[in-house]
């Protein structure tokens, strides 16, 4: 009989300072530097003030143009899930799922550059943008 343990994480309300940390955590595992355009509920968080935490940190990566073969997209990925493994996170708890939608309808901001995380460089959007 063979058991499978299935580890159990359960969803975790992020603060700002928590966003900081795991951003810092995710530009030291990354191998190459890559843009991260934050948006979604992180970035109202950050930059709005407007809630306290969030589920999740929706982000758009700048220089992937196409998940499905990009070497650059399969090392964000394994990054990604080295800081929710050590830190009990859900594997969602960094959604690049947006970047398709917004590439898909033709609206990708530029962005501002908020920080520099060794190789992760996270941008924000302009407010007015969406």
């Amino acid at each position: 009989m063979i058991v499978v343990r299935k580890e159990h994480v359960k969803a975790v309300a992020m603060q700002a300072q928590d966003i900081v940390t795991y951003f810092a955590e995710l530009g030291q595992e990354l191998q190459h530097p890559i843009r991260i355009l934050l948006i979604g509920g992180a970035y109202m968080l950050i930059q709005v003030h407007n809630r306290p935490t969030t589920n999740d940190i929706d982000v758009l990566l700048k220089d992937i143009d196409d998940t499905t073969t990009s070497p650059l997209y399969r090392t964000f990925k394994a990054a990604a899930r080295a800081v929710a493994s050590r830190n009990h996170l859900p594997n969602t708890w960094i959604n690049d799922l947006v970047g398709d939608f917004l590439r898909n309808t033709g609206t990708v901001p530029q962005g501002t550059r908020w920080r520099r995380y060794a190789m992760s460089r996270c941008i924000f959007h302009p407010a007015n943008t969406f």
